[in-house]
């Protein structure tokens, strides 16, 4: 009979403690891919920003070309010399290509 006590009274500690180690391995599990996507959804978010930095240092050079191109044709241009526009521009012009006007 005190065997089956025994045996009794150890069932319950020994299912506490299976419940507590499934219950720790559970939230460990969970910490762990919570852990994996945290540091997945930071790097899409740096390769988006960075795709966007692209993007963005791609569309200022295209500009930057696109008034360049504006600027040697108006100083290119005989009509401009009678209206007093191909001085100006064209120290714009410097100024767009980081030269000093001489």
């Amino acid at each position: 009979m005190e065997s089956k006590e025994t045996i009794l009274k150890l069932r319950p500690r020994s299912l506490r403690l299976a419940c507590l180690l499934a219950i720790t391995l559970v939230i460990a599990l969970g910490w762990t891919l919570y852990q994996c996507a945290e540091i997945r959804v930071e790097r899409e978010a740096r390769d988006n920003l960075m795709f966007i930095d692209r993007m963005k240092g791609d569309q200022l050079n295209i500009w930057h070309r696109q008034r360049l191109s504006d600027i040697a044709f108006i100083v290119r241009n005989p009509v401009n010399d009678h209206l007093g526009i191909k001085f100006q521009v064209q120290h714009f012009g410097y100024f767009l290509t980081g030269c000093r006007s001489v």
